[in-house]
């Protein structure tokens, strides 16, 4: 019998899981990663579990000029369904996409749920967006995942060019901070744990 495998044990990234915190988006700032930073971002970002192998998930890297072009669509999209909003938050729906210097849209791809559930699917997406922010925060970035109204529409999607019957699991925004991170409450272990 052989022995064991073991990794060998990562404090600085128990320390760092311990410690992570997100950041609003509307606090993040520039600069952002280059594009060395970005691709190891995207890679990190797609080494998650997937079942099946279905690579059930797309990511959209919006940056730059094209984080205003969007800004315009949506704000259009928000003032046609929202004709009573006024100037200001018109402008502040444009904004969205730019909140930050990088803008991540992740969305799913759904296929072959005959033989893997959507639910999986949408899980591996899911887990695409956290393992890019842990990715950005390694890289000494800061990061929010947020959805909101676009994440939700179908005009949005279709500008996107994602089938309305996808979901964008996270709008990943990074960049550097503001201001520093505070602590939140966390649930007490007790509160959420059970053995059985």
């Amino acid at each position: 019998m052989t022995d064991p495998i073991r990794k060998p044990r990562l404090d600085g990234l128990l320390d760092y899981l311990l410690t992570r915190r997100s950041l609003s988006s509307t606090k993040l700032t520039g600069p952002g990663p280059n594009d060395a930073e970005l691709e190891l971002i995207l890679r990190a970002a797609t080494r998650v579990p997937d079942h099946g192998k279905l690579a059930p998930w797309r990511i959209q890297v919006v940056r730059g000029e094209a984080q205003h072009t969007l800004g315009k669509r949506w704000a259009e999209i928000f003032r046609r369904d929202n004709p009573a909003a006024s100037d200001e938050l018109i402008e502040s729906e444009a904004k969205r996409p730019a909140r930050a210097p990088l803008l991540l849209i992740v969305s799913t791809r759904i296929e072959n749920v005959q033989r893997i559930p959507r639910f999986e699917q949408v899980l591996s997406g899911a887990a695409v967006c956290l393992n890019a922010i842990h990715a950005a925060n390694a890289l000494g970035y800061f990061a929010a995942w947020n959805t909101g109204w676009p994440a939700y529409h179908a005009d949005v999607k279709a500008g996107l060019q994602i089938p309305e019957s996808d979901e964008i699991v996270g709008l990943i925004y990074i960049g550097s901070a503001t201001q520093p991170t505070d602590e939140r409450s966390r649930p007490a272990l007790e509160d959420v744990v059970s053995y059985l």
